[in-house]
């Protein structure tokens, strides 16, 4: 229930966001919309997911399988993916902890830095 929280909040932050500032409510509100999204489709997946392992229980028992032995083949082709996507999470989190490093030694990222925040100052009219 939490996630619908978050949503819910960003939705409102957006649409209590005073007039001037459109861009920013529209993004707010376009983000809590994609966050909705994605809880559906994950919600979705899971469901095909657990359809799909009970599916293939269902198929081992109907060859012969015992129950037993049907679960323990289909514990161990899940604990496979698991240990695969385990591996790719660890490669990834690597990566992410290399991007500070490399953001810091590029001269682009100043440069767009600073474009961003030029963009911003003229957006909120701000003057130094």
């Amino acid at each position: 229930m939490s996630i619908l929280n978050k949503i819910f909040a960003l939705w409102m932050a957006g649409q209590s966001l005073t007039d001037h500032s459109r861009l920013v409510r529209n993004f707010l509100s376009n983000i809590a919309v994609i966050l909705s999204l994605l809880l559906i489709t994950t919600i979705m997946t899971g469901t095909l997911l657990i359809g799909g392992v009970y599916a293939g229980y269902l198929a081992l028992l109907a060859n012969g399988f015992t129950a037993y032995a049907a679960l323990s083949i289909i514990g161990g082709v899940l604990l496979f993916f698991i240990v695969i996507l385990g591996f790719f999470l660890v490669a990834r989190f690597k990566q992410l902890r290399r991007i500070p490093s490399i953001m810091q030694s590029s001269p682009l990222t100043s440069r767009v830095s600073e474009v961003g925040n030029a963009f911003m100052d003229g957006l909120l009219k701000r003057t130094n």
